[in-house]
């Protein structure tokens, strides 16, 4: 058990300090980590769904901290309510079937999305301005490819950065949009994973020996946000998480 707080302490610092930083990307990041250390037996016993669950939890949590702290910059729009109309059922339907996805198939899916979801923040782009026509027609199907990938894996991220990301003209509106989307879908996540007995005592006991390391980095980047160019930021991130999801895709199939 110490080596899995250990192992999920200096994974939530990296993760978090991530989402504190940007808003969003604390599951890709934590998912890229996680990916990459199991199959090279660095994982200190975790499988790949303790991990998930973990994540679940932690993104809860850190979902709840980040409302706390921009509670006032919050608000709804009709562009996040239809993507939370498609997203939130999608999540929902998938995260019931995480438990009967087979183990090998869950990483093989992981690791694609992870390379996905790395050159996507790695060459994404944000133009500013409101929300088009078009991208209001699309956002309930976008919202239900978002919820597959949070389902399983908790990073339906990519896909609602393509949406929110032309219309958020400013990296705070971004981050903004993000956090209520994130806190509503998190909430929603939680749910069936607990329903279908998820987590026991000692699953438990270990999220909440890492909270403090959650609390830390997500404190950190927020701290930091101010100082950080974000295009430099997001190409760096995303060829690190890249090239993790492609290390960890290659290890599962030879493995």
């Amino acid at each position: 058990m110490f080596a899995d707080i250990i192992l999920l302490s200096v994974f939530a610092l990296i993760a978090f300090f991530v989402r504190g930083l940007t808003g969003a990307a604390s599951a890709i990041v934590f998912n890229a980590l996680l990916a990459l250390a199991i199959p090279l037996g660095l994982g200190a016993g975790l499988t790949l769904l303790d991990g998930l669950y973990w994540m679940a939890l932690a993104n809860v949590l850190a979902s709840l901290l980040l409302v706390a702290m921009l509670a006032r910059s919050l608000r709804l729009e009709p562009l996040t309510l239809l993507l939370l109309a498609g997203l939130l059922p999608a999540t929902v339907v998938f995260a019931l079937l995480l438990p009967r996805v087979e183990l090998g198939n869950l990483q093989l899916l992981m690791g694609l999305a992870i390379v996905g979801a790395g050159a996507y923040l790695a060459w994404g782009t944000s133009s500013g301005g409101p929300p088009s026509r078009r991208a209001l027609l699309l956002a309930l199907p976008a919202g239900v490819l978002a919820g597959i990938l949070s389902g399983l894996f908790g990073m339906g991220g990519p896909v609602l950065m393509l949406f929110l990301g032309p219309s958020s003209e400013d990296p705070a509106d971004f981050r903004n949009r993000f956090t209520v989307i994130a806190a509503v879908t998190n909430l929603v996540r939680l749910a069936p994973l607990a329903w279908q007995g998820a987590y026991h005592v000692a699953q438990l006991q270990v999220f909440a020996a890492t909270v403090p390391a959650i609390a830390v980095g997500l404190a950190a980047g927020f701290w930091a946000h101010r100082y950080v160019r974000p295009r430099p930021f997001r190409i760096g991130l995303g060829a690190l998480v890249s090239l993790a999801g492609v290390a960890a895709f290659l290890e599962t199939l030879v493995g």
